[in-house]
């Protein structure tokens, strides 16, 4: 009965995110045909690429989870790239283990942050909405599975490194390119000040 229950949930539940995608889609593309493209690259575009990598981070920890017994490791490169599913009750590396409603807080308050640094903050800068973009996916992949679970649905295995999943990688691609923007940022001043002088 359990079991039953669990798979009318899962149905429901992909359901109502299969028409959140539908909706995103059916808004996001029109506007981007009716509006330049500088106005879709502060608002749409951003909106457009977190639910594109917010889909993909869900649907391949769904499928882990439909296909894979917890434990089980599947070689795709021998001793290379291998798909081990696990639970990951903490944050990176293990650390601050079962205390689900701490992440929960600070990915709320991250995904706020991000929002409102995208709409004010940069809204012009293709590079640092991208990198937002990424770091929002990341934030709200990790979110749901912490609010559905209470732990992370982790399964890449690189073998030198935890297991961690797409979520994972966008945020750290996300915050590589962030630094990346300082700094540039920083750079240019020192090159606008020697100018100057």
């Amino acid at each position: 009965m359990k079991k039953i229950f669990g798979l009318i949930y899962d149905f429901f539940m992909w359901i109502l995110f299969s028409i959140v995608m539908v909706v995103m889609l059916v808004v996001t593309w029109p506007i981007f045909v009716l509006t330049n493209f500088v106005t879709i690259i502060k608002s749409e575009l951003m909106f457009s690429l977190a639910t594109a990598f917010l889909a993909l981070d869900q649907l391949t920890k769904y499928a882990v989870i439909k296909t894979m017994i917890l434990g089980q490791s599947i070689p795709v490169i021998n001793e290379v790239l291998h798909f081990t599913y696990v639970h990951n009750y903490g944050a990176a590396f293990g650390l601050f283990q079962k205390k689900w409603y701490l992440f929960i807080a600070v990915a709320s308050i991250s995904i706020m942050v991000i929002v409102y640094y995208s709409k004010f903050l940069a809204p012009n800068n293709l590079w640092v909405q991208t990198a937002l973009a990424l770091l929002l996916a990341g934030a709200l992949g990790n979110l749901i599975d912490r609010l559905k679970y209470r732990y992370v649905v982790d399964f890449i295995d690189v073998r030198f490194w935890p297991v961690f999943n797409i979520a994972d990688i966008v945020i750290n691609v996300g915050v590589g390119m962030l630094i990346v923007e300082m700094f540039w940022e920083s750079h240019e001043e020192v090159k606008e000040k020697e100018s100057e002088n």
